[in-house]
């Protein structure tokens, strides 16, 4: 046994030794092995700050395509930032340590070496472990849209009734789909975008959406914008499959109104794709159309309102007001212009136009535009226009100041929407309409100025899309102007909105005959069978041609008999080879074959001698042919957008001397020999506009940039990976993306950065100034947006004392050096560390300056304490303010500073942690105590404090001041846990501050047109509002979020508050302690009188895990909900939801036994979304009430505990007579629906 004993002992001191030389073996690895460890680490370090900064442009190419980055992003780029600081510092701090040696200094501190090596290895396995968290396929997402806000809608009051009529309606629960009808012109649509516009400020609805139908449905159109503004991609070709996925993605809204606007016909909307009815009863739709037959009949519309005409007051005060005052001195002209006023047929549109016209016109022109209005016009009127609105619209079209606006203004009425000014442009100038210039850029100048002219004359309309670039016409002019334009068979134009109702294709073409006269046609989307073999059209100078059937061809021989063509446009069409019928339009001025696919042969295009403007722009060409050489008259060459261009043969640039306008951006170029070379660019001796991207600085020849400066336009993106060209506001623009350093640029490029509206730099390397290097100028006249990012070595922007006059926008984001905007700051201020410098100092001034985003930055301040009146009034135009994980301010704005951002509307602030007050509050003044209302910020529409883990207040007051913020319509507040008071008090003797009493909002702080409240997480808050507060404090709230204040918020509101809400729609409250929701009425008042709340606009109720909630309000009350809609109680277990008359005294809500949350009889019948703790369910089971109270619920959620199991019974489904769908959600269900 000894023996044994012995072995088994031998055994563990055996295996005892093994394990402590493996411990002993481990750690002395950390000695010996040192270096390798802090080397591994260094490489780590770097590996993951480079995925760092990819996420990082990754994030900002999404944000700036308009995308909403994924939750995980940003919080691993946090997660980065908190481990990289961490353990950066740790490890340094380690390293100094292990440098220095003991003994003295004979040998290397082991235990320092030792700490450090086992810190690094920790940090790079850290640093591994976020490397390998970084696999983001996209860091993005797309957006919805926000709706384009309409702020010119003319609100006449006898339409007031009519609008209110439809607000009500679509409030109204058995209302589905409703229709408004009026002739054209009468400002139908007008009036629906102002219906959509409110209806998204009270957040009816979870999403509206409008469509425009038009004449001719466009299914696939239809389709497409109700996908746009609800963020879904259809990228399906097949009808059938595209309206499924429209479908399900419009049943995931839970309650959605869909706008269809200008119906001429029954629309299939299963065809379309839209749910309504018994498919999707949260489904509202909103018609507009001409016809109310259209509506009622054919859309089984529940309810139809008509817009009429206006009243002849409103129709003479809406007349003036377009007219201007001018003829008011003027009795005679005064009782003229009435009559004319009362000749347009009570009609906005057409006494706009007429209105518009005769504006400041002398006596005698306003006699004959009565007299042309009074003339009999019979004739032209038709089921579309009657002939009153026919006259008035001639006549604005005939008093046009010249034969040349004339012109244009038809060539834009017959092209229609959806036309770029740059391609209207290139049709006016190759028909010769404009008139007296000799450049391209003085042709633009003079058409914009016409452009400009109709617009102000009511004729043209601004885009719908808002886009700059693109105008629009309406329904009603383009009427009048396509039958002035055909007289005497002069313009054929046919579009789908142009076809016959009844009619599927246009199957014949007009006889030869009727044609020889015509000198335009235009072909978009036509319905039309075949096209003739030749055009017999020797006067057509225009022929455009847009179709989507892909099968359409041109015969070889088309433009055969049409040899006078001067303007030609063929676009989206597919050739294997160019009509050799093309080849004898000797006339031809402009040539656009945009987003065809042309095949290989293009030869032909070298005959076209005269050739001005050729366009190939979005086309599937490879290289532009030699043959492009020959054209020695062309002016524009645009091959922008041909994605898989690579070639340009050589010379081929050099021979077109004339060319003035170049576009290739969005191509691929290969520049140099055996091809063009860029140096080719420099021998264009006219050129005056240019768009090139180049990839590589070095393949720039020397002088490149310096033979640049004659360019009146320019975007030159330099550098690899931008993001695709896009459409710019800005003429001139400039982006440098350079792998190198900056002085190896050519030095003309310095000269093009004085000239530059927008400058975008990102990753210079080896810049410590970033415009040192890039100008030698004071001054940046041209300058109106400077955009500077991922400059690790940027020090400062500027060097000495530079003027930007002209800016508009500035962005500098992710300069973790940037110390002050002018190096010359650092040099001045001998007296302060450089981290405490401001950013901006007073040498620089910004008098243009409206939108400053800060992102990124370590500085400690942005603007001095004390800046001088004069320096920071250069502020005063700044309309929007962004600051982003600038971790190391403190403060921001002193109080003499914020009163001068007088124009301040969209002010953020997010993840600045060491922030703790954002106004200043010992720089107050003396003089603000003549008045005792403050008004700081009289503009900010929206503010937004998120994650400012220090803040403790927006701003201090010593004075007793009452700070009026006049038009802040949203405020967001969130994760910022030691923000106890939105305004802080203090003493001004001692400034010391003055303890809290918790309220987020005294009655010191007004808000008079605040809609929207979103409060979370602020952990210290007691209170959101102070009781009492004065009368109409909140009269406008609309939503009201309050989320995670967990801790010491026992109440939401205050009696005085809850009993003034009277638009208050929208009220959510989760994860809180609060005890009620209203706190009871201050002390004093009469406790035996009830209560009365009445919440007329709340539509949605939502209160989350609010386990310490035990009533609405401590006291005798009442309360009215007429238009809850939609209620979700969850976890909120000390509550009583629901009641009856018959336990209540007459109605009123007693205490001190907690009283219901609501009566059902008030409440539960104007539901249709349910959604309950399963802890209610036996409530409502149990047969305590009838079931007539729940007959309108149609979706019904019930949310378990998971570990509790529910049983539900037969009857108690047959509650819900309505009942559409059921949801049960983290419960353990043993039986379903189980027998009585």
């Amino acid at each position: 046994m000894d023996a044994i004993g012995s072995g088994a002992a031998a055994n563990v001191s055996s295996e005892a030794a093994k394990g402590i030389f493996h411990q002993v073996k481990r750690h002395i690895r950390y000695i010996i092995f040192y270096q390798k460890i802090v080397d591994k680490f260094e490489k780590k370090h770097r590996t993951l700050i480079a995925k760092r900064t990819s996420v990082q442009q990754d994030v900002d190419v999404a944000e700036r395509n308009g995308e909403k980055i994924k939750a995980d992003v940003p919080d691993w780029r946090q997660r980065v930032d908190e481990v990289i600081t961490e353990k950066e510092k740790k490890v340094k701090d380690l390293e100094v340590k292990a440098k220095t040696k003991c003994f003295f200094g004979l040998c290397p501190n082991i235990k320092s070496r030792y700490q450090l090596s086992r810190k690094a290895e920790e940090a790079a396995a850290t640093f591994d472990e976020l490397i390998k968290d970084c696999q983001f396929e996209r860091v993005g997402y797309p957006d919805v849209p926000e709706p384009i806000v309409h702020p010119d809608f003319e609100a006449f009051k006898s339409r007031e009734e009519v609008f209110d009529d439809i607000m009500e309606s679509l409030k109204d629960a058995t209302t589905g789909m409703i229709g408004v009808y009026g002739m054209a012109g009468v400002g139908k649509t007008s009036l629906v975008k102002e219906v959509e516009r409110q209806l998204h400020e009270v957040k009816l609805f979870d999403s509206v959406v409008r469509a425009i139908v038009s004449r001719i449905p466009d299914i696939k159109e239809i389709q497409d914008q109700i996908a746009y503004s609800l963020g879904l991609k259809l990228e399906e070709k097949s009808p059938v499959v595209r309206a499924r996925r429209l479908c399900e993605r419009l049943r995931k809204e839970k309650n959605v109104l869909i706008i269809l606007d200008d119906l001429w016909k029954k629309l299939d909307l299963e065809e379309v794709g839209i749910p309504f009815g018994c498919r999707h009863k949260g489904c509202k739709i909103l018609l507009t159309s001409r016809d109310q037959n259209v509506l009622s009949n054919g859309m089984d519309a529940t309810k139809t309102f008509a817009i009429g005409d206006l009243d002849d007051e409103e129709a003479w005060e809406f007349f003036r007001k377009m007219a201007g005052d001018s003829f008011e001195s003027d009795e005679e002209l005064r009782s003229t212009a009435i009559k004319v006023a009362e000749k347009c047929a009570r009609l906005p549109l057409a006494l706009a136009t007429v209105a518009r016209a005769l504006r400041n016109k002398s006596l005698f022109v306003w006699r004959d535009a009565l007299q042309q209005l009074q003339r009999p016009y019979l004739e032209k009127s038709s089921n579309e226009i009657s002939a009153e609105v026919h006259s008035a619209i001639e006549l604005s079209i005939n008093h046009l100041s010249s034969e040349d606006l004339k012109q244009i203004f038809l060539l834009c009425s017959l092209l229609r929407r959806d036309t770029r000014i740059d391609n209207l442009l290139r049709y006016a100038h190759g028909l010769g309409l404009i008139k007296g210039v000799n450049t391209m850029k003085a042709a633009r100048d003079r058409l914009l100025k016409m452009l400009s002219t109709l617009k102000e004359s009511c004729l043209l309309l601004d885009s719908k899309s808002t886009n700059e670039e693109y105008f629009d016409v309406h329904d009603l002019t383009y009427i009048v102007a396509k039958s002035i334009a055909s007289e005497d068979n002069q313009v054929l134009a046919l579009t789908e909105e142009d076809n016959d109702e009844d009619e599927d294709a246009v199957t014949d073409w007009p006889n030869g005959e009727s044609m020889k006269e015509c000198n335009k046609i235009i072909l978009q989307h036509p319905s039309i069978n075949n096209l003739p073999d030749q055009l017999n059209c020797p006067q057509l100078f225009l022929f455009f041609l847009l179709s989507k059937d892909l099968s359409l061809t041109l015969p070889d021989n088309f433009f055969k008999e049409a040899k006078n063509i001067q303007v030609l446009d063929l676009t989206r069409m597919h050739f294997s080879s160019l009509p050799s019928s093309i080849g004898l339009l000797t006339s031809l001025s402009t040539l656009c074959l945009d987003c065809c696919n042309l095949g290989d042969n293009l030869t032909i295009i070298g005959a076209l001698k005269n050739l001005n403007v050729l366009s190939l722009a979005g086309s599937d060409i490879k290289i532009v042919p030699k043959e492009t050489g020959q054209l020695l008259k062309l002016k524009l060459l645009d091959v922008s957008g041909c994605t898989k261009l690579k070639i340009i043969s050589a010379d081929v640039l050099p021979s077109l001397s004339k060319l003035e306008e170049l576009y290739m951006g969005g191509t691929s170029i290969h520049w140099g020999q055996p091809n063009a070379s860029l140096a080719e660019l420099n021998t264009l001796s006219h050129l005056s506009t240019l768009e090139v991207q180049i990839p590589d600085a070095k393949a720039a020849p020397e002088d490149f940039f310096q033979k640049l400066q004659k360019l009146e336009r320019y975007k030159i993106f330099i550098g690899k990976e931008w993001e695709r060209f896009g459409n710019c506001q800005y003429s001139r623009t400039l982006k440098l993306r350079l792998n190198r350093s900056i002085d190896d640029l050519d030095h003309g490029i310095k000269k093009l950065v004085k000239r530059t509206q927008y400058l975008e730099l990102d990753e210079l390397k080896g810049v410590k100034i970033a415009l040192k290097e890039l100008t030698d100028e004071e001054r940046l006249p041209h300058l109106q947006n400077l955009h500077v990012q991922n400059g690790l070595d940027i020090e400062s922007i500027t060097n000495d004392r530079n003027e930007f006059p002209g800016l508009q926008s500035l962005t500098l984001q992710g300069l973790p050096q940037l110390v002050s905007f002018c190096s010359q700051d650092k040099i001045d201020a001998t007296s302060l560390p450089q981290r405490e410098l401001p950013l901006f100092g007073e040498k620089i001034s910004f008098p243009s300056l409206e939108k400053l985003q800060l992102s990124s930055l370590n500085v400690t301040r942005v603007w001095k304490n004390q800046l001088s009146n004069v320096s920071f009034y250069t502020h005063e135009k700044l309309t929007t303010l962004k600051i982003e994980g600038c971790g190391n301010i403190k403060y921001l704005l002193s109080f003499s500073m914020a009163k001068y951002l007088v124009h301040l509307k969209y002010f953020e602030i997010t993840k600045c942690n060491c922030l703790e007050e954002i106004i200043f509050w010992e720089d107050i003044e003396e003089e603000a105590q003549v008045t005792m209302t403050l008004s700081l910020f009289p503009q900010l529409k929206s503010l937004g404090l998120k994650d400012l883990q220090h803040l403790r207040g927006f701003c201090f007051n010593s004075q007793n001041k009452v700070f009026e913020f006049p038009f802040m319509k949203s405020m967001t507040i969130y994760n910022c846990p030691n923000l106890e008071s939105f305004i802080c008090r203090y003493t001004r003797e001692g400034k010391q501050q003055i303890s809290s009493q918790g309220d987020l909002f005294d009655n010191k702080v007004a808000f008079p047109n605040l809609e929207k409240v979103i409060i979370s997480f602020l952990r210290k808050m007691k209170m959101i509002w102070r009781n009492p507060l004065p009368p109409n404090s909140f009269p406008k709230l609309q939503v009201l979020v309050v989320e995670g204040c967990d801790e010491f918020l026992k109440n939401v509101f205050p009696a005085s508050i809850a009993k003034d809400l009277p638009k208050l729609g929208y009220l959510a409250i989760s994860h809180c302690g609060v005890e009620e929701i209203v706190s009871k009425l201050e002390e004093g008042s009469d406790s035996e009188t009830a209560v009365n709340f009445e919440f007329d606009q709340l539509y949605d109720l939502i209160l989350w895990k609010l386990p310490e909630l035990k009533c609405f309000y401590p006291g005798k009350h009442t309360s009215k909900w007429p238009t809850l809609n939609k209620l979700e109680v969850v976890e909120c277990g000390k509550m009583k939801i629901l009641g009856t008359h018959l336990n209540t005294n007459n109605g009123q809500l007693d205490s001190p036994i907690h009283p219901p949350l609501f009566l059902v009889e008030k409440v539960i019948p104007r539901l249709q979304h349910l959604t309950l703790d399963s802890d209610y369910i036996a409530m409502i089971s149990d047969g305590q009430f009838s079931s007539s109270p729940f007959h309108e619920i149609k979706v019904f959620e019930v949310h378990g505990h998971a570990a509790k199991s529910i049983d539900f019974r037969i009857s108690f489904l047959e509650r819900f007579y309505t009942l559409e769908s059921l949801i049960i959600t983290y419960c353990e269900i043993k039986e379903l629906f189980c027998s009585e």
